[in-house]
């Protein structure tokens, strides 16, 4: 496979900087000029305890995540590398949306990295090759997949209904939930963490989506729609409810409702703590079930 770099402009667009499958002449990645695209730097939470020889650890406080590389610019004028340095820039800038870097690595892997352009130096090599040397920042630091994986399942209203979700990376996943059909005050249980909200969908066709992700237009939203309708509603939630998120490995989501057989999906990005990594290899679920499968269980 070809060890590729691409960025994601500010309206999603992904523009190739360099595909390193031999073919590609007019740019070039300076060779080891990658860096953090390690462990992200991170802070160790720990508690005193009475004993003075051993404090308790908490858990792991990760700092912003700084990524770059030198991209090399080598046009045949002085007037293409001129354009080709104004579209880097064009490409980076923030101030259109969010934007990303999109690797592909030599043995297949794609992972995205959200971030932005945190600065940029310029070296001059020659009237038409430049050095261009970014660093992007991402507020959230892990590496994620291209694609969501989708488990679903369906409500039966007040009895319990448990939808299995495989998370195969190295945190918990902010959940994308979309609730479709008719379906009143839908309720989700992952481990202690519940999410309920105050609504009553009438329609088949009628959907109401809750987006835990941090990324994005709609991110953070409960939002309600009639299809064909054209309006977005905002959407309550109970109180204590709260943005879900699956576990690492392979954990159960509960479904009840106060009324109502809608159809449910939880869409979650795999997350990593480095570049160049593989999916876990989760054990505890069914041995018929495969990674892009899930099952419900109706509970009465």
């Amino acid at each position: 496979m070809a060890n590729k770099f691409e960025v994601r402009d500010g309206t999603g667009i992904f523009h190739v900087l360099f595909l390193g499958d031999g073919t590609d002449t007019l740019t070039a990645i300076v060779d080891r000029s990658e860096f953090g695209h390690n462990e992200p730097a991170k802070q160790l939470d720990f508690d005193g305890t009475p004993n003075r020889w051993d404090d308790q650890f908490r858990g792991s406080i990760y700092q912003h995540r700084r990524y770059g590389f030198g991209y090399m610019i080598n046009q045949t004028t002085p007037a293409l590398r001129e354009s080709a340095e104004a579209d880097f820039y064009h490409w980076n800038d923030g101030e259109r949306g969010g934007i990303g870097i999109r690797r592909t690595t030599e043995n297949g892997n794609v992972r995205l990295l959200d971030c932005r352009l945190a600065s940029a130096e310029t070296t001059r090599q020659s009237p038409t090759v430049v050095i261009i040397s970014p660093t992007y920042e991402a507020g959230q630091p892990f590496w994620r997949s291209a694609a969501r994986l989708s488990f679903n399942g369906t409500f039966d209203g007040t009895n319990k209904v448990f939808v299995l979700i495989n998370n195969k990376g190295d945190r918990s996943a902010p959940i994308l939930i979309t609730v479709t059909g008719a379906i009143n005050t839908p309720k989700i249980v992952i481990n202690d963490d519940e999410l309920e909200m105050r609504q009553t969908s009438l329609a088949a066709t009628d959907t109401i989506t809750a987006n835990g992700e941090s990324v994005g237009e709609d991110a953070r939203t409960i939002i309600y729609n009639v299809l064909g309708s054209g309006v977005d509603e905002f959407v309550q939630a109970s109180g204590g409810s709260k943005f879900l998120e699956a576990p690492v490995g392979i954990s159960w989501a509960e479904l009840t409702a106060t009324s109502g057989t809608a159809t449910i999906t939880f869409e979650i990005y795999t997350y990593y703590r480095v570049l160049y990594s593989e999916d876990k290899i989760n054990v505890g679920a069914r041995e018929d079930i495969s990674v892009a499968e899930s099952i419900s269980l109706s509970v009465t």
